[in-house]
Order: C-alpha cells, then structure tokens, then sequence
C-alpha cells in the first residue's frame, strides 16, 4: 500500500490545505489594512474604496 493511498495522508493533505487558505486569507485581509495611509481605516471603508 502506498503512503498517498492511506486515509491518513487524505486528512493530512486536507489539513495542511485548510491551514493554508486560512493564513492566505489573513494575509489577504492584513496586508492591504497595515499598508492603508489613513489609522482609521476599517476593513469595511477599504472594501468600499476598492470597488469604487
């Protein structure tokens, strides 16, 4: 039996994908705040100017 056959590496790749995309997202959100000129900006007042 191989290693990538096993339920175990299953939730180990789903775990690791999951972590992933919750520190890309973090990121996502994050970043563009730090780097925003105004202190008072919210995230909702960045989403508002990014649209338009």
């Amino acid at each position: 039996m191989k290693l990538s056959e096993t339920e175990f590496f299953r939730q180990f790749v789903a775990v690791v994908s999951g972590l992933f995309l919750l520190v890309m997202t973090y990121a996502f959100i994050q970043i563009p705040l730090s780097l925003s000129p105004q202190a008072g900006y919210t995230g909702t007042a960045l989403m508002a100017s990014l649209a338009g």
